[in-house]
C-alpha cells in the first residue's frame, strides 16, 4: 500500500515538473521570438532614420536616379546587410542598392505600396512578389517636386531561428539537468 502511494506521489511529482518545464519551454520560445523581433525593429527604425535623410538631402541636390544616390545605398546596404530601394508611385524601382538589376523582373505591388504611409512603418512581408521570400520591410512614404516616392529598407529573415534555437539549446539542456 504505501509502495503505491509512493510510487503514485513522484508519478504525480513527475507529471508536474515535465508539464511546467514544458509550459516554461514555450513560454521561453514565444517571448524569445518577441525579442528578437522587437530588436530587430528598433536597429532597422534607426537605420532607417539615417537613410531617409541622406535620401532627402541627396533628391534636394537633385540625384534623383543619379549614381550619387546608389553609391550610398551600396554602402550603406554592405554594412546593414539589407537592401535599400526608392520606388516612384507606380512601384518601379527609380535607385537602389542592388548591383545589376534584380529587381527587374517586377515592382513593388500596389498592396504593398498602401501599407506605407508618411510615416515610418514596418511590415513582414515579400512586397507583392518583388522577393522570393519574407523580408522585414521598413517603408514610408516620401514627397519630392510634387511626386510620391516609396523609400523601403529590407532584411531578410535570417537569424531569427538560429537565435530560437540557440535559446532552446540551453533551456534543454538546463531541463535536462533539472529532471536528473
Amino acid at each position: 500500500m504505501r509502495a503505491r502511494i509512493i510510487k503514485k506521489y513522484f508519478s504525480i511529482i513527475f507529471a508536474v515538473i515535465l508539464g511546467s518545464t514544458l509550459c516554461l519551454g514555450t513560454v521561453l520560445l514565444l517571448l524569445s521570438s518577441q525579442y528578437y523581433i522587437a530588436n530587430k525593429k528598433t536597429a532597422m527604425t534607426e537605420s532607417f532614420s539615417v537613410i531617409e535623410q541622406e535620401t532627402n538631402r541627396k533628391l534636394r541636390m537633385g540625384f534623383l536616379g543619379d549614381n550619387e544616390l546608389q553609391r550610398f545605398y551600396n554602402q550603406y546596404s554592405m554594412v546593414a546587410k539589407g537592401d535599400i530601394f526608392l520606388a516612384d508611385s507606380e512601384g518601379r524601382i527609380v535607385s537602389s542598392s542592388v548591383v545589376g538589376n534584380k529587381y527587374s523582373f517586377g515592382n513593388v505591388g500596389k498592396n504593398s505600396l498602401q501599407l506605407f504611409s508618411e510615416k515610418p512603418s514596418y511590415a513582414f512581408g515579400n512586397l507583392d512578389g518583388l522577393y522570393d521570400n519574407d523580408h522585414h520591410i521598413i517603408g514610408e512614404k516620401i514627397n519630392f517636386g510634387g511626386e510620391n516616392y516609396y523609400l523601403f529598407f529590407c532584411l531578410p529573415n535570417y537569424g531569427q531561428s538560429e537565435y530560437v534555437n540557440e535559446i532552446m539549446t540551453v533551456f534543454n539542456l538546463a531541463a535536462v539537468i533539472v529532471m536528473a
